[in-house]
């Protein structure tokens, strides 16, 4: 059987109108995605998280930025996704990524013609740092003596900036400061300048040179003459800076410091700032974590272009990083905005909202379902505080190997919960002021590897030995001492593979313990007075894996009906021992789950081809009457009816995506929601394009024979 959908664009008008007896967004171009022995399914594709979504993207994460005279902006990335290692942006639009660079450093400088990229190659079995030279859309520009890179030497470059025809270059190899011809690349001028983190230069030719980043309180930018001698002139009133460089005015803006752009006129005998752009404290100022133009974000890189225009280069607050990328007029009015902050996550929808509250793991997202695709949402804040040792944001859990993802949003007793799995603790937050989810618990699953154990030390106080919960008892999202409990009861969880939050609070886990295969489930004792949920060891429950199951490593329980939806082996289905950690063999609906009267009503079998070991199955999702099940490597959705378990057809990336999405990495990498008017979302990872694909299924989307 094909599982290639086959898209019948030129039927779309004439099907929509026959199939939907209930208009949904009639404006919304319905398309028709069947398999050859199924039933056509009716949907769309859209997305989330990325200003960009058909052939082009804004990229996964930026390291730096150089803004050219005509206002193109180059932004480096460390990591790149499908050769996007530096893209090139102007009017807010995408324009060309560089040619052949798979990893770029924060050095990236441009001017009026062309743009430099600090990068890396291996020579003679050494890897070598320098510079490749690209014109202003990505394309290679190569000097005529050389090919396109310039070897400079075994460290990173991580500062150079283009004034009148020179490139000026701090070298960490040499610890010297280097001039170069731009156009030829012969050297001019070096002298003798350590510990540069970044540098720009002004209209009279003074060198000015930011350091101390790593230290934060001791970060000053000094001034030398184009000799290297010190003017004695200095700025030191810039804790936190990240980026400095000079507007056509000759004004020196300088990134970073309270998430603003200070200005500066360094043209009298003591600098004296002039002004800032961008609200004190950024978008955690006024109500924290909401978004607006002038709250900027974690601030790493700043330019200005030939008219004056200022541009700014932030870092969504998330450990996988991003991009928040604006551009303001000399006044500071806000002229675009580009973003992508949606690597290696997927969304919930807040049900008390209709779906029209979105979350992933660090972001709120608010949907206009009346739009086109690509345009329902709009980013209405961050949920992550940096003054908080926020698992979701710390370095150290992120060492460990571990990443949470999947949020999964829950209403319990009036308050707004967020669980977030996978890794070696079920974290907990709860809705605070503003925009924030505060930590709220940690519940430990499972024992460290030898990997974790070497580089994790999040979080602080833990108990030593047997299980422990910690609970936000005094209401500060800090993880205090005595507000751990630990108990020998519980024992130790083994390999968890399957997790699950219900809409009262109750947890279900999936796994193996000492060779056997079980199911636990924690129902919520109560909550406190801060709306913590509160749970007791001794009211975990630990059971056999119910036939004909002999593993689980997937869960969906809805605490409504009563009803369990699990996925793993069988006794005649083995899951398939392949890469990518699959869901199962079979999905197998339990009703009554909880009474003496539990019966199965059906079970699937899912697809896998021997063939092609990464074609299985790797994440389920359950809503209203639905199953969805997503593939590892196409990301190809199986749709079921929850009712009867057949199979109703297939979904794939759109005509509105391109026709393709990333692998699905995640084990949860994909959740569904049913709107009261019968329409569904589903979301699902796509790391290939930065985001988060959402597809709308209207309340009639099943083609009629």
């Amino acid at each position: 059987m094909s599982h290639r959908p086959d898209l019948f664009r030129a039927a779309i008008a004439a099907v929509a109108v026959a199939v939907l007896s209930v208009p949904v967004c009639p404006a919304r171009d319905f398309g028709v995605y069947k398999d050859d022995d199924e039933s056509g399914l009716i949907y769309t594709t859209s997305w989330l998280g990325n200003s960009l979504g058909r052939d082009a993207w804004v990229q996964k994460n930026g390291v730096g930025l150089a803004v050219a005279a005509d206002g193109t902006c180059v932004v480096p990335d460390a990591q790149a996704q499908r050769n996007h290692a530096a893209g090139f942006y102007r009017a807010g639009r995408f324009v060309g990524r560089a040619d052949h660079v798979s990893s770029a450093s924060s050095a990236v400088a441009a001017d009026h013609k062309y743009a430099f990229v600090g990068t890396s190659r291996w020579e003679v079995g050494k890897k070598v740092y320098g510079l490749k030279r690209f014109q202003l859309n990505g394309t290679e520009a190569p000097w005529q003596r050389h090919k396109n890179f310039i070897g400079i030497g075994p460290e990173p470059l991580i500062a150079v900036y283009l004034h009148a025809g020179e490139l000026y270059m701090a070298d960490p190899a040499s610890k010297t400061l280097r001039i170069y011809n731009s156009d030829t690349m012969v050297e001019l001028e070096r002298f003798d300048c350590e510990g540069v983190d970044k540098l720009a230069v002004s209209k009279d030719g003074k060198i000015w040179v930011l350091r101390g980043m790593a230290t934060d309180t001791d970060t000053t930018i000094v001034e030398y003459a184009r000799d290297g001698t010190a003017t004695g002139r200095a700025i030191g009133d810039v804790p936190g800076a990240t980026a400095i460089a000079f507007d056509p005015a000759g004004v020196l803006l300088v990134a970073g410091v309270r998430h603003q752009v200070l200005r500066y006129d360094v043209g009298a005998k003591v600098p004296a700032r002039t002004g800032a752009l961008g609200a004190a404290d950024g978008v955690w100022s006024g109500t924290p974590g909401e978004m607006a133009d002038d709250k900027l974000v974690s601030l790493i890189g700043v330019g200005a272009d030939a008219e004056g225009n200022i541009y700014t280069l932030g870092q969504p607050p998330t450990i996988r990083g991003g991009v928040d990328l604006r551009s303001f007029a000399p006044d500071g009015t806000l002229r675009w905005h580009l973003v992508a902050n949606q690597w290696g996550d997927v969304a919930d929808a807040d049900a008390a909202s209709d779906g029209v509250d979105v979350y992933t793991l660090d972001e709120h997202f608010v949907l206009d379902l009346a739009k086109e695709a690509g345009s329902e949402p709009t980013c209405k804040g961050y949920t992550v505080d940096p003054a908080l040792d926020d698992g979701r944001l710390n370095g150290r859990f992120a060492a460990s190997t571990q990443y949470w993802t999947t949020p999964m949003i829950r209403r319990v007793g009036g308050q707004t919960l967020m669980y977030v799995v996978p890794g070696p603790y079920f974290g907990i937050f709860r809705k605070d002021k503003g925009e924030i989810f505060k930590p709220s618990g940690l519940l430990k699953l499972s024992e460290p590897t030898a990997l974790e154990q070497e580089n994790h030390d999040w979080p602080p106080n833990q108990p030593v030995g047997y299980w422990w919960g910690w609970r936000d008892a005094n209401g500060n999202g800090l993880a205090d001492e005595g507000e751990y409990a630990s108990d020998e009861r519980v024992g130790r969880f083994a390999s968890i593979q399957a997790f699950w939050a219900d809409d009262v609070g109750g947890l279900w886990l999936g796994g193996q313990h000492r060779g056997e295969s079980l199911l636990w489930h924690w129902p919520m004792a109560k909550q406190d007075d801060a709306g913590n949920p509160v749970y007791a060891p001794d009211s975990l429950v630990k059971t056999p894996v119910p036939e004909p199951l002999v593993d689980i490593r997937r869960i969906d329980y809805d605490a409504a009906g009563d009803v369990m939806i699990l996925a793993g082996s069988t006794w005649e289905l083995r899951t398939p021992q392949v890469g990518g950690n699959p869901a199962g063999a079979e999905i197998v609906r339990f009703d009554n789950w909880s009474k003496p009267e539990r019966e199965v009503r059906w079970r699937i079998v899912l697809p896998f081809d021997m063939r092609t070991p990464h074609r299985h199955i790797r994440s389920i999702a359950v809503a209203g009457e639905r199953v969805f099940a997503i593939e590892f490597y196409r990301s190809l959705i199986h749709v079921y009816d929850a009712g009867t378990g057949r199979k109703l057809g297939v979904m794939s990336p759109g005509e509105e995506v391109a026709f393709e999405s990333s692998w699905c990495n995640i084990d949860y990498g994909m959740q569904a929601f049913q709107r009261k008017n019968g329409e569904y979302l589903v979301f699902a990872e796509d790391d290939l394009k930065c985001r988060v694909l959402m597809y709308r299924l209207p309340p009639e989307h099943v083609v009629k024979d």
